[in-house]
């Protein structure tokens, strides 16, 4: 089958990018012709997203223009120079869509959302999403409509709609007003193979807990910092702990300057890294008190090397991916203290740790990228049967 990736940023390193190299790189080794087609390029890359040489790349020729005449007829030109049956529309919300949805593109198109449906209408933080502050508000007051209308017309111009969980199944149809569903279906991500290790040795661990992620308010670093500056307060912060924060962002200095105060002699910044599995294959614990993700990758990575998770429950495909007590732990949103509370009862815990890592290292099978693909592969017999 030949299937082309159409995305607004690619190559690239983050997330989204990740994912579909992961796919393309499992799509052509099953002997799939795949190609990308995308606007402009990430600042990064890395292992992850390298590409086999017989994965072509291409790249819009109108680059002041995100949907334009140009671009539209560009996209066509590709697509049947190249033959392609199936085109995987990865929706970013840049914009993009009018390039290839509703232009009679002779190919089958499955759009697919990286993210939870309610994102672009919750401003990230689900206790912020207010009747009030929707009406007192300019930014809240017609952000829902315009979002569903939008979701509304992607779903209604493919062929198919995939979302990251089932779970996203009622916020979709709620935000996109659908009464018929029959064109939702949900895939998980795949679990990238260069984050599964050859083995995971549990004993060799380090007393350390890492956070990895962009420092922004929306993954929560700065939740991060205080529930443990909270242990430090109450004296329940072991001394042969350490913490590492990997990542960039607008809250770096922030972060900075609240460990400096604070004396949080036990965290230390290290910055972007470009692959955080050697972090997790030493570290126990992963903190991540995100207010919302798609499907939050980095939680899977981790358990795949016996990193336990702390993550908040706040948004609902977290739980397709930590069991609550058997392969990590979720506190109730926003909810330092009970974070605070979570992070003590693994470190002063060992034996409550290692039965938990194990059960992480087993459970994560099931992102498998042969099995995730399996769905996919299930998915592209449907659209053009």
């Amino acid at each position: 089958m030949n299937i082309l990736f159409y995305m607004h940023q690619f190559p690239g390193f983050g997330g989204m990018e990740t994912i579909a190299a992961t796919l393309a790189k499992e799509f052509a080794r099953r002997g799939h012709n795949v190609s990308f087609l995308s606007h402009r390029a990430g600042k990064g890359t890395s292992l992850m997203t390298a590409l086999p040489e017989c994965v072509k790349c291409y790249m819009m020729p109108d680059a002041e223009h995100l949907v334009s005449e140009a671009n539209r007829r560009f996209l066509k030109e590709t697509v049947s120079r190249n033959k392609i049956g199936t085109i995987l529309f990865r929706d970013s919300y840049a914009g993009i869509e009018k390039n290839v949805l509703g232009c009679d593109v002779p190919a089958k198109i499955i759009t697919s959302e990286h993210n939870c449906p309610f994102y672009c209408t919750t401003e990230e933080h689900p206790e912020r999403f207010t009747f009030f502050k929707r009406l007192k508000h300019g930014r809240f007051r017609l952000p829902y409509y315009y979002e569903g209308k939008r979701k509304r017309f992607l779903y209604d111009n493919s062929d198919l709609y995939v979302l990251l969980s089932n779970r996203f199944y009622g916020e979709f149809k709620a935000v996109a007003r659908l009464l018929d569903s029959r064109k939702l279906r949900a895939i998980n991500n795949p679990l990238a193979p260069e984050f599964v290790p050859e083995n995971v040795n549990l004993d060799s661990k380090a007393n350390l807990m890492v956070f990895a992620a962009t420092l922004s308010e929306a993954k929560g670093a700065m939740r991060a910092l205080t529930a443990l500056n909270i242990l430090k307060e109450r004296g329940k912060m072991p001394s042969d702990w350490r913490v590492q924060l990997l990542g960039d962002g607008p809250e770096r200095g922030k972060c900075e300057e609240f460990i400096k105060k604070h004396h949080l002699d036990f965290v230390e910044m290290c910055g972007y890294e470009a692959n955080p599995q050697p972090f997790f294959a030493r570290a126990k614990l992963l903190l991540f008190p995100s207010a919302r993700e798609g499907f939050g990758n980095v939680l899977f990575e981790a358990q795949a090397n016996g990193c336990v998770p702390i993550a908040f429950s706040s948004y609902s495909s977290v739980f397709d991916i930590v069991h609550h007590g058997k392969d990590g732990v979720l506190v109730d949103a926003f909810d330092i203290g009970k974070y605070a509370l979570a992070i003590h009862s693994l470190v002063v815990d060992n034996e409550k740790w290692q039965a938990m890592a194990l059960e992480a290292t087993n459970a994560v099978d099931r992102f498998d990228v042969r099995k995730i693909s399996d769905q996919w592969e299930e998915l592209f017999r449907e659209v053009t049967a």
